[in-house]
């Protein structure tokens, strides 16, 4: 297969992005890991080609949860695969993207065996739903029967939206100006650092 300029340019923008700023430490996906994997071998070849050791390395900052799968069992969630829930998303909407969650298709009674494994609504509950001993009884009960997709659903869809409103909460709160006031300090704060920075390699580079 034919590979595109985006493989080099990609992970060549967003190690660029990280140690002009001195990033260190980055909070990343799984998926995201060769990408700084290949930061490091940059930074490694600057630093043999200069003669210099002027970037940190950078590792990644994983959460225990680091990759959710898409809501209908795809490998994750993707914006542009229309698979996600989103922290703007509505409890309505919530609510709905979640009773569109892939369970187990075999599971059409409620009263009939189910399966745990690739059930994307048992995924999620693992993730937040906060009392863990239950998550395991729900999965006992399902694979036993009797126990329906609904019920599990209204649970998981209470679970995000308690976690969604106070964000839902937050974002409400500003104003469109106070948006624009934040963004423009955060530009002008790191376009000094980077400036910096810049001077220090071009030195490097040029000296």
């Amino acid at each position: 297969s034919t590979l595109n300029m985006g493989f080099l340019n990609y992970p060549i923008s967003q190690t660029s992005d990280i140690v002009l700023l001195g990033g260190e430490l980055v909070p990343v996906g799984i998926d995201q890991l060769p990408i700084l994997e290949f930061g490091n071998d940059l930074i490694d070849r600057f630093h043999h080609s200069f003669n210099c050791n002027i970037f940190k390395k950078i590792k990644p900052f994983l959460s225990e949860n680091s990759k959710l799968v898409g809501i209908d069992g795809d490998k994750k969630m993707s914006k542009s695969l229309n698979n996600a829930i989103f922290l703007s998303d509505d409890e309505a909407t919530v609510g709905k993207k979640v009773y569109q969650m892939y369970t187990d298709p075999s599971h059409i009674k409620v009263s009939d065996p189910g399966k745990v494994e690739g059930n994307v609504v048992f995924q999620f509950l693992d993730v937040f739903h906060s009392d863990k001993e239950e998550v395991e009884a729900l999965k006992e009960h399902y694979k036993k029967g009797g126990l329906g997709d609904v019920f599990l659903k209204k649970l998981l869809t209470k679970d995000l939206n308690h976690l969604l409103e106070p964000i839902r909460q937050k974002r409400a709160s500003f104003h469109e100006q106070e948006l624009r006031d934040i963004l423009s300090h955060g530009t002008s704060f790191t376009r000094n650092i980077a400036k910096d920075n810049m001077s220090k390699i071009k030195e490097i580079i040029f000296k």
